[in-house]
């Protein structure tokens, strides 16, 4: 009987183990150690998402909506992990997250000054607020060390500017709307009858 439950408690160790190792590895001793927070809009987006696929670190994602209300994303690891949350808990939530600094990318119409200044004094801040966003890449990639930021920030945004056919360039203002929406839906014409 004595082996059994040394066999059983030998499975519960290997299992904790596993399932430790298994937690994203920005939540491991402290949590969070730069949190990017960035408007949901196609170029902002871009950059934001190659940053976290460099540095594995989480975004905060300020999405308008209409009537003047914003809603927050924050993307963990990965686009599928994005959990909602209420502009309300937003010093709350990076209070609990406590990043060792916060980089806000893109100028007012990407990032209204409210969230900045809610944890402006309380946290070490960078604001990367270039209207050209090619700029905001390679201050970007200086800050976590990687040259090859810009390029491929370039790369890709000449690529997502061709799909949307020129809709997103470098004369806009602000950046495009992160997902296309449909004019209209296309019109289903029935398979043709031999």
């Amino acid at each position: 009987m004595k082996g059994w439950r040394n066999l059983l408690f030998v499975a519960v160790a290997m299992t904790c183990i596993a399932a430790q190792a298994a937690w994203p590895t920005w939540s491991r001793g402290r949590r969070v150690e730069t949190l990017l927070v960035t408007g949901n809009f196609a170029k902002s987006r871009l950059l934001a998402e190659l940053y976290q696929r460099q540095t594995r670190q989480p975004l905060l994602l300020i999405s308008p909506e209409d009537g003047g209300k914003d809603q927050l994303f924050c993307l963990f690891t990965t686009p599928a992990e994005a959990t909602a949350m209420e502009p309300a808990k937003y010093a709350e939530w990076i209070d609990y997250l406590h990043p060792t600094r916060i980089i806000f990318l893109g100028d007012t119409t990407v990032v209204p000054q409210s969230y900045i200044d809610q944890v402006r004094g309380r946290f070490p801040t960078v604001v990367l607020n270039s209207r050209d966003w090619l700029d905001n890449a390679k201050a970007l990639g200086s800050l976590i060390k990687d040259k090859s930021l810009a390029g491929l920030y370039g790369s890709y945004f000449e690529k997502l500017d061709a799909a949307a056919g020129g809709l997103i360039g470098d004369s806009e203002r602000r950046a495009g709307s992160a997902t296309a929406e449909p004019v209209a839906l296309p019109q289903l014409l029935p398979p043709v009858q031999p």
